[in-house]
This record gives C-alpha cells, structure tokens and sequence, in this order.
C-alpha cells in the first residue's frame, strides 16, 4: 500500500498537478491555437517552480519552517490546479467540436504513392529507434547513478529540511546548526526535492538519484519537441529527424565533465543542470515562438502601429511564460537570474532588429525587470 501511495502522489505532483497549472498556455506555438497535453505539462512546470520559488523563499527569508513551505505551496498549487481544470472543463464543453475526417496521407500503408510511402515509413521507423533511444536513456539514468561531489551539499540540504524542518540553518558536511545561508537559501531546488520527499513518502536521496533524473529527462525532450515544432512547421516530416539528432547528442554528449548533456544525464536533481537543460531550452522556445508573432506582424502590416489583437494576446501569454521560467531559474540557481535576463534581452534585440520593431526590445526589457529587481535583492543580502 506505502508505494501505491508514493505512486499517486507523484503522479499528483509530477504529472497532474503541472498539467493543470499550464493549461491556460496550452495552445502555444499553434497555429490553430488548438490545446496540447505536452505544452501544457511543460509551461506547468515552469508555474509550479514559479509558484514553489515564491513560497519557498518567503519562509526561508524569515526563518519560517519546512511544514509551512509544505502547507502553503500545496494549497497555492492545489488551488492553481483547480482553477486549471474548471478552465479546461469549461473550454472542453462550451467550445463546440467538429468532427474532422482522418487524412489517409498520415498513414503509411494508406498512401498509394511509392516514394512517399517510403518516406512515411521511413519517418515511422526514426521515431522507434527515438522512442528505444529515450527508453534507454531513462532507464540508465536510473539503474547507472553514481555519486556525484556536489552530492554531498545538496542531497543532505533536502534530507535536513524533510527531517528537521530548518531549511539553510544546517552544515550539510557536519549536520551543525548555523546562521542563514543566503547564497543557497535564494536557490531553493532541494527543498523541492524535499517537498516532493515529504508527500510520497520516498527518501530524498532515492528521488533524487533514482527517479526525478528520469523524469525531467522525458520533459527535456517534450521542450524539444515543442521547439521542432516551430522549426517544422509545415515541414513535419523533418521533426523525427530532428529529435533523434537531439537524442543523440544527449546520449553522447559527455566529452566534458561541464557540458549540459553530461549534467542532464548525472545530475538532474541538481537545480543547475535543470536550469541549463530544461529552463534555457523553453525559453528558446518562447523567444522563437514571439520572433513568429513579431514576423506575422511585419508580414501583414509593416507600418501599422496596431498590432492585431490575436498577436497581442498571444505576446502577453509569452511575456507571462518568459516572467515565470525566469522565476524558476531562481529557483534552480542564482545564476540564472543573469543568464536568464541576458538571454531574453538578446532575444528581444534581435528580434527588434530582424523585423524594424522597436516594440520587440521594450517587450523584452518589460521581462526582464523581474529578474532586475530579484538581482538588486540578491546583492543587498550579500
């Protein structure tokens, strides 16, 4: 019965949860707007992380415990989630549905052209060897986990705050009591860990070299495959091909004890390998998915200086997207606070630049002054 329960609570809180809390950004990066699962579970978890920096650190600022965190992020979270699911009842059952008959040209054996056949299948058989390929790298994640040294701090910083309910008042190495640890305490990932610890029942140290390196490994590759995507669109057949590159990089990226590939394939659980595999990568997602909307914008009226409703809601949806993965890059490490920030200025620069809107870089800016004003704080506490 202890690990049917540990079971559901992670799927709770690693599956059901996020996926509720991204639905309203579920239909990014579609041209239809129609929703997607995976979109969803994605843009979820940058507001679940999003949601857990803000609690977290509230308490840890004031020398709050780790039940409050529990307590408080379960019923923002829960409530968030909530209000997710009555929105999707709600665009479930008011929108009406049309029944669309099935092209017979994305089936293989249906399409009667030789060579175009062939292509379909040969498309099929790159998504096996992807999905065999992504299996594989799960289940070593697993099976092959090692120790890492900066195992040593941040696995015990989870355990302490699960058993001891003091989150940054103890030496991991010596278990001694101290004061704050600021530099840490304002990057609070393992007690995340230790959240997700203290609800399923699991060890933190089994979370998090055992299961979590899974996990956010398959998200990894849903971020990708929302940024194939927007790279293929119109061009689906490419986006296989594309995915298994990426599949391969990953499984052959540890040339360097520092690449991203090494850190998301050994130290998931770390928040620095989250913030360079997964948060990094979305918020490509959403600069390539703003660059689209600012194109749309050139295309169709390049001296108007209205921008088309659809256009505006959507750049709104993206800004809060990018203001909520910058929140999570705190979460994960405190550098990320800056790498985040130069990051969408870039962007937003290049985008002002590439289609004559001056509009694109204030947008940018506008996204930016969160993690302006979390970097002000951060070098006051130093």
């Amino acid at each position: 019965m202890a690990g049917i329960y540990s079971f559901c609570m992670l799927f709770l809180w690693l599956l059901a949860v996020p996926a509720c809390l991204g639905f309203p950004f579920a239909g990014m990066g579609t041209e239809s707007g129609k929703k997607r699962a995976g979109t969803a579970l994605v843009c979820g978890y940058m507001v679940m992380w999003a949601l857990f920096q803000g609690v977290a650190l509230a308490f840890i600022l004031t020398s709050g415990s780790f039940d409050a965190v529990v307590y408080g992020f379960a019923f923002l979270a829960g409530t968030g989630a909530l209000a997710g699911a009555g929105w999707f009842l709600v665009y479930r059952f008011k929108k009406p549905r049309t029944v669309k008959a099935q092209k017979s040209g994305s089936i293989p054996w249906k399409i009667e052209n030789k060579q175009e056949r062939f292509k379909a299948y040969l498309g099929l058989a790159v998504w096996c060897v992807f999905i065999a390929l992504v299996l594989y790298q799960v289940i070593m994640s697993g099976m092959l986990a090692f120790a890492d040294g900066d195992d040593a701090f941040y696995i015990p910083v989870s355990a302490a705050a699960e058993a001891s309910g003091k989150m940054y008042r103890t030496i991991p190495y010596t278990g001694e009591s101290t004061q704050l640890d600021v530099r840490h305490g304002l990057a609070p990932f393992p007690v995340w860990i230790a959240f997700l610890s203290r609800v399923s029942g699991i060890h933190a140290t089994i979370l998090a070299q055992s299961i979590l390196g899974g996990v956010l490994l398959l998200l990894c590759y849903l971020i990708y495959s929302r940024i194939a995507n927007l790279l293929f669109a119109g061009q689906e057949e490419g986006i296989p091909y594309f995915m298994l590159f990426v599949s391969l990089l990953i499984l052959f990226g540890n040339y360097s004890f520092y690449t991203s590939e090494t850190f998301l394939m050994t130290r998931t659980s770390q928040g620095k390998a989250v913030l360079g595999s997964l948060i990094i990568p979305f918020l490509f997602w959403c600069l390539l998915q703003a660059g689209r909307e600012y194109r749309k914008d050139y295309e169709s009226s390049p001296e108007s200086k209205r921008p088309r409703r659809k256009g505006g809601k959507e750049k709104l949806r993206l800004g809060i997207l990018m203001v909520l993965a910058t929140a999570a890059s705190w979460l994960c490490s405190s550098f990320g606070t800056f790498l985040c920030a130069a990051l969408i200025g870039t962007g937003g620069l290049v985008i002002s630049l590439a289609y004559r809107n001056y509009r694109a870089f204030i947008y940018a800016a506008v996204c930016v002054l969160p993690s302006a004003f979390f970097a002000v704080f951060y070098i006051l506490l130093q």
